[in-house]
């Protein structure tokens, strides 16, 4: 069978920005053409727009003329292509008709982007819990609440943020190319001048994005361990309280808090360096490259305008694609955190040989079942014994025999290492196990309630609440009373982990959720175990009450709540070292007489 996963067996990826941005353009190519498609536009548009802000300067410089042998001759074709004449007026307003049509772009890439974004990060949200929850019970006991959590909610978020960045830096970079296009033909002398180092520049700013990606696997790694311990100390809150550890647990959370704040920090410096160093080399060198142009080419007041505008234009997205590029180096380790975390779920997926649902109307039966959880030591070993249907049957013995884990497998939570749990005799190996665990009533020693109203927990999974059968549920297991007292009776929230009341109201709620789905198995595993002994006499009668009309499967230490079994079976290392009624047991003063004896 498969063990819970160690951290030597969690598949690893460590992408690059560029290895993930093909990644998405190779599942995402007509988005990406679309949206990069709606920038490129936009920069031609706004080169087009620069042009004419340049003519009209160039008209009015040269008394309403325009040079003929201007380097923005093909502004006045364009104006031309209108049919009208080359006037002040006519240029500014066709300039006004491109804005428009500019600004129309900008939208639809603005709304493209977080459209999209917003569908890749839903979908990573859904897709890594939907694989978390169907993975085996091995995966779930063997992964960290916190961690799993924390790669859901922060680190599914970050992987959005680096998908828009992605976007986002692709469309800057076309921009950028765009611009310098259209700079070439007003003033191709200092285009090139300026595109040389600047391309260079880039390449010393490398080290930058590297460094952003450090900090970014940083941030992740302290993302998680704050939510773990975020959580577990919520989790802890009544033992924390109890045993005065609190300035311990503030000190412990409060390390990964500083870790964040340092991070933080080191990524501002990050940022800050890559702005103003690239700032001063774009401005430094459009000035030597107009001075360097100047000395060789006559420079008229509208071409050096255009080309000053374009530049700018130019180093703005220039700007904006390496703050896209670093928040992309910085988020990429999110993605690498996502895609391990599915893909080891999705690998430990339960498996369902089939849509068959088993049977159960005479016997569940456990033959030579061995089990271990991967330390070489069998939990279960070679354990055999049989539930007749309709019976009640209890399992009991010393801590660590083994019981809670001979639960799982009839649950088929867990598989048997060897030997095979039979439903009428079919193995549960064969049979679609979602289909048999919708037969069976669950019931714990420690409850888990949810932030909902009490009528919502009792028929919780139930598409639609049937109000009668919550009351009726609710009365069979002494709750109707307690529940009709309060306030908001059947619609009163009671906190998370159903912390508004008390322990015993939630076990019977509890109780009540069980019967709810009308279950033909019953498992109490330890139920009444931290009950006092009203609310635990309560539980029992409820039993009695029901006692012949399901099958009940109980665990428990309290050996007084078994003594109205039909059989008990006496685990011990693994195995059934006793059988038999009661009656029987007490009889032969044996391992279960002298547990009994112990227990009053």
């Amino acid at each position: 069978m498969s063990k819970p996963p160690k951290p030597q067996d969690q598949v690893e990826h460590q992408l690059s920005a560029i290895s993930y941005s093909l990644s998405i353009f190779n599942s995402h190519r007509l988005m990406v053409v679309v949206i990069a498609g709606t920038m490129v536009l936009a920069g031609l548009f706004d080169g087009l727009i620069l042009s004419l802000i340049a003519l009209v300067i160039e008209i009015l410089s040269n008394d309403g003329t325009v040079r003929e042998d201007s380097n923005i001759g093909w502004a006045v074709r364009i104006v031309g292509l209108f049919g009208v004449e080359v006037t002040v007026v006519s240029t500014i307003l066709i300039a006004l008709i491109g804005m428009g049509i500019r600004a129309g772009l900008i939208y639809s890439h603005h709304w493209l982007v977080g459209r999209e974004r917003g569908k890749y990060e839903a979908s990573l949200k859904y897709d890594m819990f939907s694989a978390s929850m169907l993975a085996n019970w091995t995966y779930l006991i063997g992964s960290r609440s916190g961690d799993l959590v924390n790669t859901i909610s922060v680190e599914g978020r970050r992987a959005g943020s680096a998908f828009q960045s992605m976007l986002i830096s692709v469309a800057a970079a076309l921009n950028v190319g765009t611009y310098l296009v259209v700079a070439l033909f007003v003033m191709w002398q200092a285009t090139l001048l300026a595109i040389i180092p600047v391309g260079l520049t880039l390449l010393l700013f490398r080290f930058a994005s590297t460094r952003a990606h450090k900090l970014g696997r940083g941030a992740t790694e302290a993302n998680s361990e704050l939510t773990s311990s975020v959580s577990e100390a919520f989790s802890s809150s009544k033992f924390i309280k109890g045993s005065a550890l609190e300035t311990q647990t503030i000190a412990r959370v409060s390390n990964p808090i500083s870790t964040l704040a340092e991070i933080d920090e080191k990524s501002g410096i990050n940022n800050g360096f890559v702005q103003a160093g690239y700032e001063f080399i774009v401005l430094a060198v459009l000035l030597v490259g107009l001075g360097v142009t100047s000395q060789f080419v006559d420079l008229q007041s509208g071409t050096v305008t255009l080309f000053v505008l374009l530049f700018v234009r130019a180093y703005q997205r220039a700007r904006g694609w390496q703050q896209s590029y670093q928040t992309l180096n910085h988020h990429v380790p999110s993605v690498d955190r996502v895609t391990n975390v599915l893909t080891s779920a999705t690998n430990y997926r339960e498996s369902t040989p089939n849509a068959l649902a088993p049977v159960f109307s005479n016997e569940l039966a456990l033959d030579e079942v061995a089990f271990s959880y991967g330390d070489n030591r069998n939990v279960l070993d070679g354990l055999s014994l049989s539930i007749p249907a309709g019976s009640m049957t209890s399992i009991v013995g010393p801590s660590g025999t083994g019981k809670t884990t001979l639960i799982d497998v009839v649950m088929g939570l867990l598989k048997p290492d060897a030997g095979e749990f039979l439903i009428d005799g079919v193995s549960l190996s064969t049979v679609d196990p979602y289909s048999w665990r919708k037969q069976i009533g669950y019931v714990t020693q420690d409850v888990n309630l949810f932030h909902d109203t009490i009528e919502r927990n009792i028929s919780w999974g139930s598409e639609s609440v049937d109000v009668e059968r919550v009351e009726w549920v609710s009365e069979l297991c002494g709750a109707s009373k307690f529940i009709s007292d309060l306030p908001d009776g059947y619609s009163t929230v009671i906190g998370d982990r159903g912390l508004r009341i008390s322990g015993g109201q939630r076990q019977r709620i509890a109780m009540a959720r069980a019967f709810y789905r009308d279950p033909k198995l019953l498992i109490l595993d330890e139920a009444t175990s931290e009950l006092d002994s009203e609310s635990e006499e309560q539980i029992q009668k409820t039993i009695e009450s029901i006692r012949g009309q399901i099958t009940i499967l109980t665990v428990a230490h309290r050996l007084r709540t078994v003594m109205s079994s039909d059989t008990i079976h006496v685990l011990n290392n693994g195995k059934v070292v006793e059988s038999g009624s009661p009656s029987e047991l007490m009889a032969m003063k044996s391992i279960f007489y002298n547990m009994r004896q112990e227990d009053s």
